[in-house]
């Protein structure tokens, strides 16, 4: 489901942007490309968040000071950690019951790495669950069921190091959860590909804007990059649709708002030294100019037809 989304939103903006640049007369090559570029990126991405494939190696923690061993088979994997909620037993502590705090401390071979976060309830009641008894984890497909909307049971972390590493609690603040499963698995691309590919396809975007005069491609295509890089680091299995709409949102300010603000402002301050061709005119309104001189032409001709012949003398008596 929640990659049905991320592939409609995409979708729905390539036939937005690409019905505008087949209204455009001379628009360029480079601008389809860098559009299927830029639509390419959050489909990549959102597969690799939502469906990291099976753990490689997993284990479960309850508590305060308790510690574990995991192995990291190598660069480019993180650490998923994944709450079982526990059942809300009376009204009064209901707030400590509502959420936890955590923080993890990851010790390896020469490397130590901090991570925290915070889970949360939406109510005590219904929900998916997870058999931590029976060794069932968050990467089974029986477990991969979306969340509440307003819970949040599940982070992710890349690691910075590799090989065997312990897990150690060093925080367990409230009652929401009663265990957290770790397991190591394959981490999405890393944020230093996915920023050089954003500025990349965004500066072409706004080149093409200010060269050809597209109708403001920059603000699709920055939109599109952004939502790459705002699922990256925004969303895990179990965020499911909910997190998916945070990220719509946010990139739809950062990229297609920021994005297409500088595309206009470079269209408006360098514009004048596109290249000298007919663009910037869609075809409907080529259509209605081209009808409009047409019937201008035959006006004339009509008129030039009842005058009289030029240099015809009038007959005198």
């Amino acid at each position: 489901m929640t990659m049905l989304i991320i592939v409609g939103v995409v979708v729905a903006v390539m036939v937005t942007c690409g019905k505008r640049l087949l209204d455009q007369r001379g628009a360029p090559i480079l601008a389809w490309i860098v559009l299927i570029a830029a639509a390419a990126m959050p489909i990549a991405i959102g597969r690799q968040t939502i469906e990291p494939g099976p753990s490689l190696d997993s284990d479960i923690v309850y508590g305060e000071k308790e510690s574990i061993e995991l192995r990291s088979p190598g660069v480019g994997y993180a650490l998923l950690t994944t709450a079982t909620l526990s059942d809300e037993v009376d009204e009064e502590s209901k707030e400590s019951q509502d959420k936890t705090a955590y923080a993890l401390t990851l010790n390896g071979g020469g490397w130590t790495q901090q991570v925290d976060g915070n889970f949360k309830r939406k109510s005590a009641k219904g929900g998916p669950e997870i058999d931590i008894q029976g060794g069932e984890g968050i990467t089974d497909a029986s477990a991969k069921k979306g969340g509440k909307w307003g819970e949040d049971r599940q982070d992710r972390f890349d690691l910075v190091g590799d090989g065997v590493f312990q897990v150690s609690v060093t925080n367990w603040t409230g009652k929401a959860a009663i265990a957290i499963e770790c397991a190591v698995i394959k981490a999405p691309y890393p944020t230093f590909y996915i920023w050089p590919a954003i500025i990349v396809v965004c500066l072409i975007a706004v080149y093409v804007d200010t060269r050809y005069g597209t109708d403001r491609i920059s603000g699709d295509i920055g939109l599109l990059a952004f939502f790459a890089w705002f699922l990256r680091d925004g969303i895990t299995p179990l965020d499911d649709y909910q997190q998916v709409v945070f990220a719509i949102a946010a990139s739809a300010l950062v990229g297609g708002v920021a994005v297409g603000a500088v595309g206009t402002g470079a269209e408006k301050l360098f514009g004048k030294h596109r290249k000298p061709i007919e663009v910037g005119k869609g075809r409907k309104r080529a259509e209605a100019i081209a009808k409009v001189k047409a019937a201008h032409a035959a006006k004339q001709g009509k008129a030039g037809a009842a005058d009289p012949a030029d240099g015809e003398e009038t007959p005198q008596a």
